[in-house]
């Protein structure tokens, strides 16, 4: 007998840190889905200067019923040894003591993956340096966040490949994060995002005066999800490189 999948009815929009506004501080008691976990995960396609990283870091350490694990598992298509990282803390100011922590170990980012363990290894930030669609594919990733950036700079990822990719790295009820123009033409990537099991949740603009709006996506198939991402552990290599592999 084919079992059923197990579907989520009337699906809301979730409070996560990756989908804030922007805004520099935290609202007073936010409910992040983080809360009470033993880890949350994320995965951004684009880590170009830091940004987003930096400020789900901030959020997670502001929050007293933080998980106790965050993971972060972003992708750069070329070497990162020349990105300055500073520029983050110059126009967010309260970032900068995390941006100072990960500046003493930036180095050495050659193409491959690379592991940083921060905040007394509570956090782990993955780098993916190279070609994404290749190195996504390699991944046995389990996300409960993903984010993606739609514009004409960063236009892979809003090909089928791409989301069917992101796809295999989501579980039921992983919440993707489309950050993109007002301007820009998103008909394609939604028609993307429904074939492969992602349903559209609504929108959440960046701030007031920013072009930039986040739309929100649910991973929520209408088919049984094949789970190859259960039982996932990290193997360290020389350096800051590792691999992913599956046990059991």
């Amino acid at each position: 007998m084919k079992p059923k999948a197990l579907y989520l009815q009337n699906p809301k929009i979730i409070l996560i840190p990756v989908l804030l506004a922007g805004a520099d501080q935290a609202d007073d008691s936010p409910n992040y889905s983080w809360q009470n976990l033993p880890s949350w995960r994320v995965l951004d396609t684009s880590f170009d200067h830091g940004f987003r990283f930096f400020r789900t870091w901030h959020a997670w350490r502001q929050d007293p019923r933080r998980s106790r694990m965050l993971h972060y598992l972003a992708f750069a298509p070329d070497s990162l040894a020349g990105t300055d990282l500073s520029k983050v803390a110059v126009h967010h100011p309260f970032m900068a003591p995390l941006v100072q922590a990960l500046a003493q170990l930036w180095y050495g980012l050659l193409p491959g993956f690379h592991r940083f363990l921060l905040d007394q290894g509570q956090v782990t930030l993955t780098l993916c340096v190279g070609p994404s669609l290749n190195l996504l594919r390699q991944q046995r990733f389990e996300a409960d966040a993903i984010e993606i950036t739609q514009s004409t700079t960063h236009t892979d990822d809003a090909s089928l490949w791409k989301i069917k990719a992101l796809s295999r790295c989501c579980r039921r009820g992983t919440v993707l994060g489309i950050h993109a123009q007002q301007s820009s033409n998103i008909s394609e990537l939604r028609k993307h995002l429904n074939q492969s099991g992602f349903e559209w949740v609504g929108e959440n603009r960046e701030n007031a005066n920013c072009e930039l709006v986040c739309f929100q996506a649910l991973y929520n198939p209408q088919w049984v999800i094949k789970n190859l991402n259960k039982h996932i552990y990290w193997g360290n290599k020389t350096g800051l490189e590792c691999v992913f592999q599956i046990v059991g």
